[in-house]
């Protein structure tokens, strides 16, 4: 019982001490070119993957969070694209103005969304999906992908919707218990 009790603490410890992979996402519908393909009012999906560990404030006191591995965006009817500068990305939030975005890291902003989040939100949790005002896509001009070039038309974007899929390390380290049980188990 007692190397039980000491595996459980070690695996909870190591369980909550690791980096909690978040997905950031961002949809609704634009215009615009994507390499050689034009598209239209078109539905898009940027997904952005980092993890709650990296958590910083940016140049403007924002939380940020750098992008960890590759962004892509889906465009529907001309495919996904994977971002080529993802590493010099972040997903932000301005708490003052309670404008989450996407963009470079102190740079440029590629989509900004006004939500009713407040002052306190800070990236690190789940929230969503939660659809405002599109205030930005004049960076989303000239964006390197794999595809091609990404060029949208600033004016296309009315609206646009965020989410954060961010996992509780409860239930990351619930699973970190349940596999030291099982191996408890299957040691006997």
């Amino acid at each position: 019982m007692k190397r039980l009790t000491a595996l459980a603490i070690a695996l909870s410890t190591a369980v909550v001490a690791c980096a909690v992979p978040s997905a950031y996402l961002f949809s609704g519908r634009m215009s615009g070119s994507l390499g050689a393909s034009d598209f239209e009012s078109a539905e898009f999906l940027i997904k952005v993957t980092s993890d709650t560990t990296l958590l910083v404030l940016n140049a403007f006191g924002d939380p940020a969070l750098p992008v960890d591995s590759p962004s892509t965006i889906w465009i529907a009817g001309v495919g996904t694209a994977t971002f080529s500068d993802s590493a010099n990305c972040s997903v932000f939030y301005n708490q003052g103005n309670s404008i989450v975005g996407f963009g470079k890291f102190n740079g440029s902003d590629y989509l900004d969304v006004q939500t009713a989040l407040g002052p306190t939100y800070d990236l690190a949790s789940s929230v969503g999906p939660i659809t405002g005002t599109a205030l930005s896509v004049v960076g989303f001009q000239n964006v390197s992908t794999n595809m091609g070039e990404l060029d949208v038309i600033a004016s296309s974007v009315p609206e646009a919707t965020f989410q954060a899929v961010v996992p509780e390390p409860s239930s990351l380290m619930c699973a970190g218990l349940g596999v030291a049980l099982l191996l408890h188990l299957k040691r006997r």
